[in-house]
């Protein structure tokens, strides 16, 4: 008897003329794709992570693969003149690794993180690059291991790519600090000789008396990177700016929330972009039970430094009274406009699909609530808005 265990997932896009109009409803859906071959197969994480940029979107599984042997998957569309296309599945066959995990694109190259790889004696991790092919088609240039000795690194956790440098995070790093977990994250820049690999630049370690989990989130953009510490239940956590200064990156400002909390997750999330810098703060129900989190705006000055400028929140963050919304679990950035998910926000009804909340810069500033409220129709209890990508088009 074939066994096929395939959940029915989604995700959704929004091309941004669409931003401004009123409907709420998404103007693509792409489902989860069918086993290969009526295989057996598991799927049950579609959407776990996403990356769009220009023509080409990710979307990856870390569950899907062979029954027995679901390492993770990576399904490649391309936005072609009928619409998005799958056009490559990529498969892990290493059982358990989570391949997917994490996924980050960058032009015509992207990283994907498999951060249980080694599952169950020792998840230490991978990370892999990809570059695309005259032909179109992905393919894995590169394997990026754990730099020294590791135990339960998870390495791969967390990613993302800009050009010619690679971040890669370890925030379940059991070596680097007493207790384990304090965490790490990895640079690597692309050799400029003739066989153009990645070489480790800088490794970066958290010390004694820092918040745990460093490389929680990582965000790369030209030559600052920024990567969160979003602490223990019994910490709050924090950003550390880095800058490439004559060829090394350079810690040049620790961020805080003004009122931090002891298990708000402050850098859950993050999305840089030029002068803004976006932070989640999904777990503020540490201090008020029925709030749903924030996300809060840095922005930098023109002498360099950065400050919290503004506070987003969930008009319907008392909604729900029982659980914690998530609102700041995922968070995106453009060019005047900022996105938030709340993937356990309370839709009609009652029932929990999730929602993505929109602010949109006006002349007056930002606003403190949404703009408008982005849900997806027909679902139910499907942790909507766990995942964000944006491009400055598309919204995933």
């Amino acid at each position: 008897m074939k066994l096929t265990f395939h959940f029915n997932l989604a995700v959704v896009l929004l091309a941004a003329p669409a931003f401004g109009q009123q409907t709420q409803a998404e103007m693509v859906r792409l489902e989860t794709p069918p086993p290969p071959q009526n295989q057996d197969w598991s799927n049950f994480f579609y959407g776990e992570s996403l990356a769009v940029d220009g023509e080409w979107l990710l979307v990856t599984d870390q569950t899907a693969g062979l029954l027995g042997a679901s390492g993770g998957e990576v399904y490649c569309y391309r936005d072609t003149a009928q619409g998005w296309r799958l056009r490559q599945r990529i498969t892990f066959g290493t059982p358990s690794s989570t391949f997917g995990f994490a996924v980050a694109i960058s032009g015509n190259a992207a990283i994907v993180g498999a951060p249980m790889y080694g599952f169950p004696g020792n998840q230490e991790g991978r990370a892999y690059v990809y570059e695309r092919a005259p032909s179109g088609r992905w393919v894995e240039t590169q394997e990026l291991v754990p730099p020294g000795p590791s135990r339960h690194s998870r390495f791969g956790l967390s990613v993302d790519f800009d050009g010619n440098h690679i971040v890669v995070g370890t925030p379940s790093d059991a070596v680097n600090g007493p207790g384990g977990g304090v965490g790490a994250f990895y640079v690597y820049e692309r050799d400029q000789g003739p066989a153009a690999v990645w070489q480790l630049q800088q490794e970066f370690v958290a010390q004694s008396g820092h918040p745990s989990l460093l490389g929680r989130a990582l965000a790369i953009e030209d030559d600052c990177l920024v990567a969160s510490a979003s602490g223990s239940s019994s910490e709050s956590g924090q950003v550390t700016v880095y800058e490439l200064q004559f060829g090394q990156w350079v810690m040049t400002q620790v961020l805080q929330s003004s009122a931090p909390v002891d298990g708000d997750e402050f850098g859950s999330s993050l999305s840089l972009r030029g002068d803004e810098l976006l932070v989640g703060v999904p777990s503020e129900a540490a201090l008020f039970p029925i709030q749903s989190g924030r996300a809060i705006l840095f922005e930098r000055d023109v002498s360099g430094v950065w400050a919290e400028r503004h506070l987003f929140r969930a008009s319907d963050g008392f909604a729900n009274l029982d659980r914690n919304d998530a609102f700041g679990e995922a968070v995106a950035l453009g060019d005047g406009v900022a996105f938030a998910g709340a993937r356990n926000a309370v839709g009609p009804g009652g029932q929990l699909p999730g929602k993505v909340y929109e602010f949109v810069r006006e002349d007056a500033g930002w606003p403190t609530l949404e703009t408008r409220q982005l849900v997806a129709s027909d679902f139910d209890s499907v942790s909507f808005g766990r995942a964000i990508a944006f491009d400055g088009k598309s919204l995933v």
